[in-house]
């Protein structure tokens, strides 16, 4: 597959393979990019360049075409085996080649030449912008070795301009991959005369079984030209088994053999392939032709659609929405997302999904050919308890409150769905009576804000009179009123009663009264100990802002009125301060 998400086959098509007549031998081939349409351009041994449209790929010189040739490298040498496209600059397209150099002393150089952009000529205009050529040592200052005729045979770039360069290794089956250790973006970084400083590329074509035995690389492509999410995936061709490998330097154990016999039928016309460069639609491999120096296969390959859906990932219901899809619209492109639940428009690119349980999308996409691929990513989703009432966020209609969930008890006429049905509960002829109350301190003071519960929900609270009023629908069988109040606990406290209920466990000077001892009770269990100290200390010094175990700030005597019918008079609680053993709280907090 080419890249690390999509499952893509390399073909969707193959054009028929084309025998074209030139006067020299290919040896390599490039796509230029800064040019609409991209050309194809190819280079022979002796130098000559060969510049195709994508669109007349393949028919080489023949007349009613713009291809055409450029000579500015025949007097530098006959043995010129790579090519890469680097950049436009100036108005003028800039190449790197490579002089495998096998007849000269001094082999395997790296010239940089330049065409114009006139494209409406059979002849370019070319000039070699490095005269003397650039040549290559290993990091430690040694040169390349050079054995027999094995030399450098193929040159790509990335997309930040580190170079590539293959040595063919044909006479010992030990190809090899090497990378530049600087970037080259611009013409000024090649100086004339200088080193290209390389170090060697382990690849996983060398745990292969035919590695030492039957291997070579005759050129090299990488794949991050065609998008940067393949950042470290090259195409390597093998002249002699007649197959190309994608490998990924990320992944050392990945690689992907592929046969040309598997892509191009008339394989008889493939001899020796020499070339192989990717545009966003086409593979373009040539090849020389056996027993016939002066014509050469060329075979363009409809790729299926590049295709990213995106890497998989968690997601927590209540998160902002996500977007799927690496890859903006292609135009041309159809795309379909299923299932489509949750997404914003299963025909999108690049939807927005709010998934609310873990699944798995499938992204299916289709060109104008009809060529498709299909890539799939999934979602690990979780959803939250934001209120601790049991029920998570998508069957809670109201996460945030605690008071309202598919469990609990709806008011009627209140106007609130506590109990997530969909709708409040409504009473049709049905008697409504009220129910008043008090809740008073030990100083008889109306007590401010106290939650009066039906059940577990809120009804109404207090005023500041202490006063409170339910309307409830009669007859019923039972009624349960509780009371709670958990604000403010600091309110009341100091260093006094630290001192007090200190004196009343030691016995030196016991709480006088009933409510004393039940509010010097901070832990709720019973008794007055020295953890109520504790935990008194504690709020009052600000370490804390409440008492634990769900202890209230106030409580109170009943804490719970169980009712059977409407009493004749008000319900009178009385309200006492926990931790306020000496009454100095202010009801109104």
């Amino acid at each position: 597959m080419i890249g690390q998400q999509a499952d893509v086959d390399y073909s969707c098509s193959v054009d028929e393979a084309k025998v074209v007549q030139f006067p020299f031998e290919i040896s390599s081939v490039t796509l230029n990019t800064g040019i609409t349409p991209n050309e194809v351009v190819s280079i022979g041994e002796d130098g000559t360049i060969l510049i195709e449209s994508v669109e007349t790929y393949g028919i080489g010189l023949a007349q009613a075409t713009n291809n055409a040739i450029a000579t500015c490298l025949s007097d530098f040498g006959d043995d010129f085996e790579g090519i890469v496209y680097l950049f436009e600059q100036d108005f003028r397209f800039y190449y790197g080649v490579l002089l495998e150099g096998s007849s000269t002393s001094n082999p395997n150089r790296f010239f940089i030449m330049s065409t114009d952009s006139n494209a409406e000529s059979s002849v370019r205009n070319c000039r070699v912008e490095t005269t003397e050529g650039l040549t290559f040592s290993m990091r430690n200052g040694t040169s390349l070795s050079y054995i027999g005729n094995d030399g450098l045979e193929g040159v790509s770039i990335d997309q930040e301009g580190f170079l590539y360069v293959v040595e063919e290794n044909e006479e010992t089956a030990r190809p090899t991959l090497y990378k530049s250790l600087i970037n080259f973006n611009r013409l000024l970084d090649f100086s004339d005369g200088s080193l290209i400083v390389l170090k060697e590329i382990e690849t996983a074509v060398s745990q292969q079984s035919f590695y030492r035995d039957e291997a070579d690389f005759s050129d090299v492509f990488h794949l991050s030209r065609l998008d940067t999410i393949y950042r470290n995936e090259l195409l390597l061709l093998s002249e002699t088994r007649k197959e190309f490998y994608h490998i990924d330097l990320d992944r050392p154990d990945f690689i992907d053999i592929i046969s040309l016999a598997d892509l191009q039928p008339s394989l008889s016309q493939v001899y020796k392939p020499e070339g192989i460069v990717l545009s966003r639609t086409n593979m373009y491999i040539t090849s020389d032709n056996d027993g016939d120096i002066n014509s050469t296969t060329h075979f363009s390959i409809k790729k299926n659609p590049v295709i990213d859906a995106g890497p998989s990932r968690s997601f927590t219901v209540g998160d902002p929405p996500t977007r799927l899809g690496e890859i903006a619209t292609v135009d041309g492109y159809t795309y379909e997302w299923s299932p489509s639940r949750w997404l914003s428009d299963s025909t999108s690119a690049q939807p927005i999904a709010t998934p609310e349980s873990s699944i798995r999308y499938t992204l299916v996409v289709t060109d104008e050919d009809g060529c498709t691929s299909t890539d799939m990513i999934d979602f690990m989703v979780t959803v939250p308890d934001l209120d601790g009432d049991g029920f998570n966020a998508i069957s809670d209609c109201d996460d945030n409150n605690s008071m309202i969930n598919p469990s609990a008890t709806d008011i009627p006429d209140n106007g609130i769905d506590e109990d997530c049905n969909g709708t409040d509960a409504v009473t049709q002829n049905i008697m409504v009576e009220n129910i008043t109350g008090q809740v008073v301190d030990p100083d008889n003071s109306g007590v401010l804000d106290v939650c009066i519960l039906i059940g577990d929900s809120i009804y109404t609270k207090t005023d500041s009179m202490g006063l409170w009023t339910i309307s409830v629908a009669v007859p019923f069988d039972s009624l349960e009123i509780n009371f709670r109040k958990d604000e403010n606990y600091a309110n009341g406290l100091s260093g006094i009663d630290l001192v007090l209920i200190t004196n009343h466990i030691l016995g030196n000077d016991t709480l006088n009264t009933d409510l004393k001892i039940a509010a010097a009770d901070t832990s709720g269990d019973g008794r007055t100990t020295a953890l109520d100290l504790v935990l008194l200390l504690r709020v009052i010094l600000g370490f804390v802002d409440d008492f634990p175990d769900d202890r209230g700030s106030w409580d109170f005597i009943p804490s719970t009125s169980v009712l059977y019918s409407i009493p004749d008079e008000d319900i009178i609680t009385q309200a006492y301060k926990v931790g306020d053993v000496n009454n100095n709280a202010t009801p109104l907090e």
